[in-house]
């Protein structure tokens, strides 16, 4: 699973299954709420989905206590 999260609030998440030819792609919005981390996907009918966010510093953060994240730098900015 590859997520983006842009500064303009929008986000994207590709997923991939072993037994899936094509990954799927999933977009929405996303802001941060106190400790949660809020993600609206992009469909109409979609609820909210909330986690437990807690950084760990500027570059990494926490979800729900067992998902880690980490910013990759974009190409020539480090």
């Amino acid at each position: 699973m590859t997520v983006t999260y842009k500064a303009d609030g929008t986000f994207s998440r590709e997923t991939q299954f072993a037994y899936e030819a094509k990954p799927r792609t999933t977009n929405g919005k996303w802001r941060i709420e106190g400790n949660n981390l809020i993600e609206t996907d992009a469909e109409k009918d979609s609820e909210p989905m909330s986690s437990v966010i807690k950084f760990i510093n500027k570059d990494k953060f926490e979800l729900n206590g067992f998902m880690l994240f980490e910013r990759i730098p974009e190409a020539g900015t480090r």
